[in-house]
């Protein structure tokens, strides 16, 4: 069996005329936004750590983000429409963290800033 039919095997055999699943372009353009995203939160916070109780709600967030991302038909050209609305998300909870005189986002400043912040393409 030839390195060709083996893909066509693992990947689908389109139909004459339909243009072939593109699995590895959108792997790697998910793997490029979740690089992105890690890279926009982190500035956002600015070394301000997410407490561990909030921990759960912080990545349920991001990782529906990126979801919502990859499920938009236009995504590569909002990408940085999304790791914008995430840094500036990320740098309202460090203020406010910083404000509050607190060692860490809480899960209660987390839930109250995400609900002020929404809707917040593709997070909310």
């Amino acid at each position: 069996m030839s390195g060709n039919q083996r893909r066509r095997q693992s990947e689908g055999n389109p139909r004459p005329g339909s243009r072939p699943d593109n699995r590895r372009a959108t792997g790697q353009l998910r793997n490029r936004a979740a690089r992105e995203f890690n890279a926009a939160a982190a500035r956002g916070l600015a070394g301000v750590p997410i407490a561990e109780e909030a921990q759960p709600a912080y990545v349920r967030f991001i990782e529906g983000g990126l979801d919502n991302f990859m499920a938009a038909p236009d995504r590569e050209v909002r990408l940085p429409e999304a790791t914008g609305n995430l840094e500036g998300f990320t740098r309202d909870l460090a203020t406010e963290t910083r404000r509050r005189g607190l060692a860490a986002v809480t899960l209660a400043l987390f839930t109250a800033i995400s609900k002020h912040a929404c809707p917040l393409w593709p997070f909310c």
